[in-house]
């Protein structure tokens, strides 16, 4: 029958069919599998290298920079170590400046001899490695005092130490100078080095403050000043003349002079010491030229004869000894007056001994005023106290005194004027320039706490008891103003400082206070009241680097010398400007330092900087 089907062959088509279409469903997907396989592994090669490349540079630049961070830290401390290695040569230097004595412990000396004047070379250990040590080198160079100034050392020999450029000078050293160089090898020129520099201030000689300057005339009639000068030498020694040539900022050796304790006015000539000499002792006005003139300069001799000592009597004229330690009426005269025997006959003429000392005023042949760089002579200062003159000697002027100018209480200022002196303190100086001190630490004030007044109109000094004073004396105290703006309310008499003090500070006077020394002894503390502007607080030498040496008042201001404000006296004499008296905030200033040792000031290490 046409229209049966085989069931089996029927069966047997299907499953053909169906492996036919999944042969070829299966191919396609291999197809799709395969598109495209071999630009893939051709790609994933380069991917591969340009991961690697990326990975090479990243670990490259690490390393770099591990690297350059290892080289700046070992950099750093060559630099640290170079610095260590500097400040090792400056304390090396100084140990051995210090080093420079002879005797030991208490005994000990410095001896100019055995400064360092070889460089100062060794090693110390790195901070920064255990296993590195550190090179200096430090060199030293001094300046020398003298009496024509300071000046660097003109050499330095080890086992001789600093020496001056004239031969056999008295000089002082003032300052070592210290450059040190520090690294891990200074022999080689690549080496990182750096260099320190520092000053050592040396502790001052006796006569450290005491440098010299010059000794002005009064002016003459045309209104000019000379100076006493080392004039011809001849057989006695150097005539002593006038010289117009006065340049206090550099002035020739023969224009410098200093008074010392010994009343001598000294100068220095090839390094030896000459004085001042009244060839006579009694004086004599027959002069004609420096050879025949009664005063000249000749070597000092020690202890100093009546020839050689001086005083400075309340005309500022420089007047002889006698034997008592008083004046004795013969005066130190200059060429420069018609009053002179030789006549008027300025520079380059001689000078003499003339009478009529202190006549009464300033005169031209026999006035002269010290630059207070000449000293303070027999004036020098029992340090952090009042001395058996009496008087208050400033620090940075150190030949001057405070001084009732013009002898006069109601004058409005206090003036730093030339300190009046001779070796009899019970005659002078007058009055003007003594200040007696009643102590109050047992009226309720501190132990330090004290009045200061001057016993005006007697030249007796002060009394053994300062509450008695003389008979016939009038007490006038120190006076600190109460306000900045110098009301003339607050001074004596209603008077005016000759010019005003700098921003801050107050002019200082002297006031009547022969009451409240009266009421000290019947009343006691209750005496004070009211007295603040007369109550001082000396420091002395318990007051600290700042307050050492200073009279304080009741507000902590301390007693100065302003040398920015001059007071010209007496009038007209251009030569002469002395400073006024203030009170000015602490500061430590050296012009608020008062009766301090010429030497005040410990040698100390300053000014040490990298360069």
């Amino acid at each position: 029958m046409s229209n049966n089907r085989d069931p089996i062959r029927a069966k047997s088509r299907r499953p053909i069919l169906k492996r036919s279409r999944r042969s070829r469903f299966l191919s396609r997907l291999e197809e799709a599998r395969n598109f495209g396989r071999g630009a893939d592994e051709r790609g994933s090669l380069v991917i591969a290298l340009s991961l690697l490349l990326i990975a090479s540079i990243v670990l490259a630049s690490v390393a770099n920079q591990a690297f350059f961070s290892l080289g700046q830290a070992t950099q750093s401390n060559q630099r640290n170590d170079a610095l260590q290695g500097a400040l090792a040569g400056v304390q090396a230097a100084v140990a051995d400046i210090r080093a420079a004595v002879t005797g030991s412990g208490s005994s000990a000396v410095g001896d100019v001899a055995n400064l360092p004047c070889s460089a100062i070379d060794g090693t110390v250990s790195s901070s920064t490695s255990s296993n590195t040590t550190i090179s200096y080198k430090a060199q030293v160079t001094y300046l020398l005092q003298t009496s024509s100034g300071i000046a660097p050392a003109a050499t330095c020999v080890q086992g001789q130490g600093p020496q001056p450029s004239s031969p056999n000078a008295a000089f002082s050293v003032h300052q070592a100078q210290i450059i040190s160089v520090g690294g891990d090898n200074l022999s080689s020129s690549s080496v990182i080095s750096r260099t320190e520099n520092s000053t050592y201030n040396f502790s001052s000689p006796t006569n450290a403050n005491i440098p010299g300057g010059l000794i002005y005339t009064y002016p003459d009639s045309a209104g000019q000043t000379f100076c006493a000068q080392v004039g011809p030498a001849y057989a006695t020694g150097f005539a002593l003349v006038m010289s117009s040539s006065c340049n206090a900022s550099n002035p020739s050796p023969s224009l410098v002079f200093s008074y010392q304790q010994d009343y001598t006015l000294q100068t220095l000539i090839n390094g030896q010491a000459y004085c001042i000499v009244d060839q006579g002792q009694n004086g004599s006005t027959t002069v004609t030229n420096p050879t025949d003139t009664t005063v000249y300069v000749a070597p000092c001799t020690s202890p100093a004869p009546l020839s050689q000592q001086w005083g400075v009597n309340d005309s500022d004229s420089v007047e002889g000894v006698n034997s008592s330690g008083g004046p004795n009426g013969w005066c130190l005269d200059n060429s420069i007056s018609s009053a002179s025997p030789a006549g008027y006959n300025p520079a380059g003429s001689g000078t003499y001994i003339g009478t009529n000392c202190g006549g009464g005023g300033y005169a031209t042949d026999q006035t002269w005023t010290m630059q207070a760089t000449v000293g303070a002579g027999g004036s020098n200062p029992v340090p952090g106290t009042i001395g058996p003159t009496d008087q208050l000697i400033n620090y940075a002027e150190f030949g001057r005194c405070i001084d009732v100018t013009n002898q006069d209480v109601n004058f409005g200022a206090l003036i730093d004027y030339t300190c009046k002196q001779f070796p009899n303190t019970s005659i002078y100086p007058i009055w003007n320039q003594r200040w007696c001190t009643v102590p109050l630490g047992s009226y309720g004030e501190p132990a330090n706490a004290v009045l200061l007044y001057t016993p005006q109109y007697t030249s007796a000094g002060c009394p053994s008891n300062p509450l008695s004073p003389q008979s016939g004396v009038t007490p006038y105290c120190l006076t600190t103003a109460t306000d900045a703006a110098n009301n003339p309310a607050d001074k004596p008499g209603g008077g005016y400082p000759i010019v005003y003090p700098s921003a801050g500070a107050t002019a200082v006077t002297v006031q009547n206070c022969s009451t409240l020394i009266s009421n000290l002894s019947s009343q006691g503390a209750s005496a004070l009241s009211g007295a603040s502007t007369q109550i001082w607080i000396n420091s002395g030498t318990t007051g600290g680097s700042i307050d050492n040496y200073t009279y304080q008042d009741y507000r902590g201001y301390c007693l100065q010398a302003n040398n920015a404000y001059g007071v010209v006296y007496p009038s007209g004499f251009t030569g002469a400007s002395f400073t006024m008296l203030q009170v000015a905030p602490c500061t430590g200033n050296l012009t608020q330092k008062w009766n301090a040792p010429p030497n005040y000031g410990a040698s100390n290490i300053a000014n040490t900087y990298e360069g």
